[in-house]
């Protein structure tokens, strides 16, 4: 492999690895949003159990 050809390759795979990453973040986030969720019906079941 002459070096343009592995500079072309070490690009396309840098490109990859920024889609993987782009795509664990949102992952991330919905994991995010997901907790906060479960988080809020919990505190609403406590809430619905020891006061009301």
């Amino acid at each position: 492999m002459n070096p343009d050809e592995e500079v072309q390759w070490l690009r396309l795979r840098i490109l990859a690895l920024e889609a993987k990453a782009s795509e664990a973040e949102r992952q991330i986030r919905k994991l995010g949003w997901g907790m906060l969720f479960l988080l809020a019906v919990a505190c609403a079941d406590f809430i619905r159990i020891f006061v009301g």
